[in-house]
């Protein structure tokens, strides 16, 4: 996983890495960062979405961010790659005593979750606009209770496959920031990607995660026809339901974070 951004101007500018803490967000010019600033806040005060740096100063913070106590710390779920939040804003309103976040790289998308959230007065739902490399910044230790990723860009050609998320390194950051018990959960449509998943969790992460699930079709031996007309997030996603449509297999992947004294 490869992202950049340039460390100071001159004639020999310096660039680090997304997993580098001497990472900082660029400041944007897309629109949509400014309409992010101006969205409704919540009953309490709060705002919905939290950005880049800012939102990486809540590091060990989020269950404040919810008005969660000591005494009665409710669990709280990270989607990556939320989108527009079809399947987080569903969980959400299913889930009223858990806490969810939601990390997406697109200001537009991040900003009609947003804006979704508030339509629905969800208190138990909150966005970030950031990159999903920076997990081990924007979360300490144990302080989330799963974490979900579906359907994540696949980089299908060879030499753009350094640019996928999911890596060894990646997973052992994940391994930081979910508490032990918790769990991950992979769904994706490239079944290449799937197995290269598979071969870096077995064995070489067996120390941290034990797949607990896995399967390369996840709706096997369905009736397509009346699955589809009944079925609706969060039991799927928006883009599992058209790939269900289309016939295409969907991989699916559990894994328990196991104690880090194994």
């Amino acid at each position: 996983m490869i992202y950049l951004t340039m460390k100071h101007s001159g004639r020999n500018p310096q660039f680090t890495e997304i997993t580098d803490p001497d990472f900082r967000y660029t400041v944007s010019a897309n629109p949509y960062a400014r309409f992010l600033e101006k969205l409704p806040r919540r009953p309490d005060g709060k705002t919905y979405v939290h950005l880049d740096q800012e939102a990486e100063s809540k590091r060990g913070l989020w269950g404040a961010q919810f008005a969660l106590s000591a005494e009665r710390a409710q669990p709280i779920h990270l989607e990556i790659g939320c989108n527009a939040g079809h399947w987080i804003l569903a969980q959400a309103a299913k889930d009223p005593t858990a806490h969810y976040l939601g990390i997406d790289w697109k200001f537009k998308a991040i900003h009609r979750a947003a804006e979704k959230a508030h339509a629905k007065d969800l208190q138990n739902l909150m966005f970030i606009r950031g990159h999903a490399g920076r997990v081990r910044f924007l979360f300490s230790p144990g302080e989330l209770n799963s974490v979900r990723v579906f359907f994540p860009d696949p980089w299908l050609k060879r030499a753009q496959r350094k640019n996928r998320l999911l890596s060894s390194l990646f997973f052992a950051h994940l391994h930081e920031v979910v508490t032990p018990g918790g769990f991950l959960e992979f769904r994706t449509d490239q079944r290449e990607y799937f197995d290269d998943v598979l071969k870096m969790m077995e064995p070489g992460l067996s120390r941290l995660w034990r797949i607990t699930e896995r399967t390369h079709d996840r709706h096997h031996g369905v009736d397509k026809s009346v699955f589809l007309k009944t079925v609706a997030p969060p039991e799927v996603t928006l883009f599992e339901k058209l790939f269900i449509k289309d016939g295409v297999p969907i991989c699916m992947l559990r894994a328990e974070r196991l104690p880090s004294n194994l």
